[in-house]
């Protein structure tokens, strides 16, 4: 969920992405499996903002998101679950995407920015961006924005979504435990 909601990227690019493609110093995930070529549903390399960092420092050892040591290759159960436990309806796993498009623009950030986020490509942008690519300031900006999205949502909730890079390991583990659980029963 940290990562739909923090690279607004598409499910089967989040369910694929493996260590490698994460760069943690860098601050960037390319969201492209080694070796597969661009198709119109575009996977773009996305800024790691604050927020997230941690989550990725703790993610699983091959895939980024495993379950007892393997590849996850469907959530949609466990969003719908979680939607049904926080008594939300039409929640799926592309509203969540939608959503981030959505509260990016809210914030303030250009429709240039969020398709670069999202890796969208339209006729006219398509020409741009063979004179300008995105740069890191674009990068820092969504991250930005994202992270000042989070501080707000982390005064409303229960248990920490932005996690402190010393104890991260403890807040994360005791949120799968909690998790986890209830959402295989």
């Amino acid at each position: 969920m940290m990562i739909a909601f923090t690279t607004g990227a598409r499910p089967g690019a989040i369910l694929d992405l493996t260590r490698e493609r994460v760069d943690i110093d860098g601050g960037t995930i390319n969201l492209l499996p080694v070796g597969q070529v661009q198709n119109k549903k575009r996977r773009p390399v996305v800024p790691i903002c604050n927020t997230l960092r941690p989550w990725l420092i703790l993610a699983g050892q091959t895939y980024v998101i495993e379950y007892q040591g393997q590849r996850v290759d469907n959530n949609r159960q466990a969003i719908t679950r979680l939607a049904a436990r926080a008594g939300l309806k039409g929640v799926s796993r592309y509203t969540i995407r939608h959503t981030v498009a959505t509260e990016l623009r809210e914030r303030g950030l250009s429709d240039w920015d969020i398709a670069t986020l999202l890796g969208h490509q339209d006729p006219n942008r398509r020409t741009t961006e063979g004179y300008a690519k995105s740069r890191d300031r674009t990068r820092s900006r969504i991250a930005a924005a994202i992270d000042a999205w989070f501080s707000e949502i982390q005064q409303h909730t229960k248990r920490p979504l932005i996690l402190d890079p010393a104890t991260a390991a403890q807040e994360i583990q005791a949120l799968r435990g909690n998790c986890v659980g209830k959402l295989a029963a």
